[in-house]
């Protein structure tokens, strides 16, 4: 069954040990519906781009983002699982991007609509460097150190 509905599983209403409030966006929706129509990368790069600026930690969800980046590129990673997937996936994403108000996490989303890589690594790139992170990328292996 495609289409899947995170108020069905029983742990719901448990306390945020199970579902904190960073898991849902400011669009109502949770991060891991779309997470679970996407590769277990690219779901990933997502689920540390849109939850990055919850977390104590920022600059490290963002270095875990950039490095599923690269992987996609690297592997030539499909974003999407298929089609049907895609289907129900783009719709819940561009909801959320109605509600975005962070630059990079338009730039992200944007990318992925549009299957673009590239786009997706820019915006990653330029919400650490607004943390003023240091990065270094080695183009032969695309590994990542920071």
């Amino acid at each position: 069954m495609i289409g899947f509905h995170h108020a069905d599983c029983p742990e719901r209403g448990e306390p945020n040990t199970i579902n904190p409030k960073h898991y849902r966006h400011t669009s109502g929706i949770e991060t891991i519906e779309v997470g679970r129509c996407m590769t277990f990368t690219a779901g990933s790069a997502f689920k540390y781009l849109v939850r990055y600026e919850d977390k104590q930690n920022p600059a490290e969800d963002l270095k875990k983002c950039r490095w599923h980046v690269a992987d996609i590129a690297v592997h030539d990673d499909p974003i999407w699982i298929n089609l049907a997937y895609k289907n129900v996936g783009v719709p819940l994403l561009e909801r959320m991007l109605d509600h975005e108000r962070n630059v990079y996490r338009i730039a992200f989303f944007n990318g992925v609509l549009d299957l673009d890589i590239d786009a997706m690594a820019a915006a990653v790139d330029e919400a650490r460097e607004s943390l003023q992170v240091p990065h270094v990328y080695h183009s032969s292996r695309a590994e990542y150190d920071a």
